[in-house]
This record gives C-alpha cells, sequence and structure tokens, in this order.
C-alpha cells in the first residue's frame, strides 16, 4: 500500500510539473508573446511546491509508521519477557511443591502427636497451644495448595481426575469444613440438597475445593447473619449441569469491584482485608478449577444486601482421553460410550 501511495504521489507530481510548464508555455509563447520572457525552470520550481505537501505526508507517514513499528516492537518484547518471567516462576513452584509440603506435613503430624499426649495427660494450656500451632499449620498448607494449584492451572499442567462421585457427599464435607468459620462469626449455616442431585462424573477432589472457597468466603465476609447452600441440577443448553448457589447476608460488594472480584492476589478493599484477612486467592482458584472443570462461577451482589454466587460444572465430564481415567467403572464406561 505504501508503494503504491508513493507511485500516484510521483505521478501527481510529475503532471503537476508537466501542466505548469504546459501552462506557461501556452501563456507566454502562445497567448501573450514577449510580454514576459519564458522561464520553465521557475515554471518546474513552482509546480514543485505544490506537489511538496504531498510528499510532505508520505515522510511523515513513514516516520509514523516506523515509530509505531517501533513501539510495537517494545510492546512485543515487554510481553514476552513478562511470559517467560511467568512461566518460570510456575515452573518453580511446581518443582517446588514437595519442598514446601513435606516440613508443614512434618509439623501437622508432630503437633497432632503432641496433642494426642495433651489429652492422654490431661495438660489443658498444652492442649490449647497444640490446637493454635495445628490450625495454624493446617491453613498455611492450605495457603501452599492454593498457590500451587494457582500455579500449575497458569502453566497448563493440571489434569482434571474424572471419576463417579457422590454430589452430596462433596456438599455435606465442604459444609463441615466451614462450620467453624461460621460459628466464628455468629453466623448460621445452613444446606439444602435437591432429591435428584444424586451422582456426577466429574473431578471429585477440585469440585469440593471450589465449595470450600465459595463457603469459606461467605462465612469469613458475613458477621451475624446466614450462609445459605442450595444444590440442584438443571439442563443448561441441553447439558445436565450441577449448580451449587451460596448465598450470604454479608457486606456485599460494590458493582465498580466485581470485575476485579476473581482476580488473582486481589482484595477489593484494603480496610475490609485488614479486617477479615485474607490472601485473594479463593475466589480466583475456584473460577479457574470451574472452568477446569467445564463450568463457571459467577456473583450477584449488592452492598447492604449481600452476595450470590453460583457455580454450575458439567454433570458428566466428557473429555474422553480423562473420563479413560475411571474406566474400571462400568458406569464410567457406559457414560464414554454414550
Amino acid at each position: 500500500m505504501r508503494k503504491q501511495q508513493m507511485r500516484r504521489t510521483a505521478i501527481m507530481t510529475a503532471g503537476s510539473v508537466a501542466a505548469a510548464i504546459v501552462l506557461d508555455y501556452l501563456i507566454n509563447v502562445v497567448l501573450m508573446p514577449g510580454v514576459t520572457p519564458y522561464t520553465p525552470w521557475g515554471t518546474v520550481m513552482i509546480a514543485g511546491l505544490v506537489a511538496a505537501p504531498s510528499w510532505y505526508f508520505i515522510i511523515g507517514q513513514r516516520l509514523a509508521l516506523q515509530a509505531a513499528r517501533d513501539t510495537l516492537a517494545a510492546t512485543l518484547a515487554a510481553r514476552d519477557a513478562a511470559e517467560a518471567a511467568s512461566a518460570a516462576k510456575s515452573r518453580f513452584l511446581a518443582t517446588m511443591s514437595h519442598e514446601l509440603r513435606t516440613p508443614l506435613n512434618a509439623i501437622i503430624g508432630y503437633s497432632e502427636i503432641m496433642a494426642e499426649t495433651a489429652e492422654e495427660q490431661a495438660r489443658a494450656a498444652d492442649i490449647a497451644d497444640h490446637g493454635r500451632v495445628l490450625g495454624s499449620a493446617r491453613h498455611l498448607l492450605g495457603l501452599v495448595d492454593d498457590v500451587l494449584e494457582l500455579s500449575g492451572i497458569d502453566a497448563g499442567g493440571v489434569t482434571p481426575h474424572v471419576g463417579v462421585v457422590d454430589v452430596v457427599a462433596i456438599a455435606r464435607q465442604s459444609v463441615t469444613a466451614a462450620q467453624a468459620a461460621a460459628a466464628a462469626n455468629g453466623n448460621t449455616l445452613r444446606a439444602r440438597y435437591a432429591p435428584d442431585v444424586g451422582e456426577a462424573t466429574t473431578d471429585g477432589e477440585r469440585l469440593g475445593r471450589c465449595l470450600d472457597h465459595l463457603l469459606a468466603n461467605a462465612a469469613h465476609f458475613t458477621r451475624d447473619g446466614e450462609v445459605a447452600l442450595t444444590v440442584r441440577r438443571a439442563r443448561h443448553a441441553g447439558v445436565d449441569t450441577l449448580v451449587f448457589t451460596v448465598a450470604d447476608t454479608g457486606a456485599g460488594i460494590a458493582p465498580e469491584h466485581l470485575d476485579r472480584l476473581f482476580q488473582s492476589f486481589s482484595q477489593l478493599d484494603a480496610s475490609e482485608t485488614r479486617r477479615h484477612g485474607g490472601a485473594g486467592i479463593g475466589l480466583s482458584l475456584t473460577r479457574r478449577l470451574a472452568r477446569l472443570l467445564g463450568g463457571d462461577v459467577t456473583v450477584v451482589s449488592a452492598p447492604g444486601v449481600g452476595s450470590t454466587f453460583t457455580l454450575s460444572v458439567p454433570a458428566v465430564y466428557r473429555e474422553a482421553r480423562e473420563i479413560a481415567a475411571g474406566a474400571g467403572d462400568p458406569r464410567v464406561v457406559a457414560l464414554q460410550a454414550a
């Protein structure tokens, strides 16, 4: 396109020069001979000045295009560097999985032994101390697991482990795990399961982690209120879908904050973070795990009213290479054949 534009400009310039020469010749030689001397070179100069803006335009365009190319090259280089750094971080965290978990598991194991010994010897003060150590170590192990899982998903190294699972049993485990956090903030935690929920073919462990994070988040940011979990089946676009709704009566979320609610390591409000705590990982990981399972997480919220998170995942994870992991179960084989 640039060559064509230059060719057109050159033709216009030559035409302008030729037209100016012919016009000057007609005026000074044919129409008014002898009135003024014939100066073709002056005419050429005038024609060149007439055509100069077109050349100035081309030169300006070329300079602007080169500047845009330089900017794009710098942007691409910065993007490549950022992606390389992110990939290196993900690989490092993935390889550090064993080194990070092993000492924490040792702390948890020995603390449990000491807590059991303290209970046998009725040392109440020691029991409380061991309980605090256990709670802190388990909380830290949970954070490490979340960071490693998030890093693994970013690196593309996480694969669902699909099998036939009892959906209600998974939901009840998550409710039990969230009871303590709910009670600590004076909340009532309720759960309702539709009678037709039944079984699903999915990654039960990661589905449970999604529910753990949603319930923990609701219990954490609600004071003297209610957290309600509803589990049901539905058909979305012809797909059998599990729908988990977690509703709370907490402070709610302002509309301008909803866009970054699922961003990694992001808190909505500094004052709320200081008051409630939190690393800003849970909801981001929940959405990524939900999408890994073929579903998603959405939220509806209003300040002063509360929030409702909806987790939807297919009841049957139909990726053939993943379903093959549970091929020993005849129900999985039947689902795969279907």
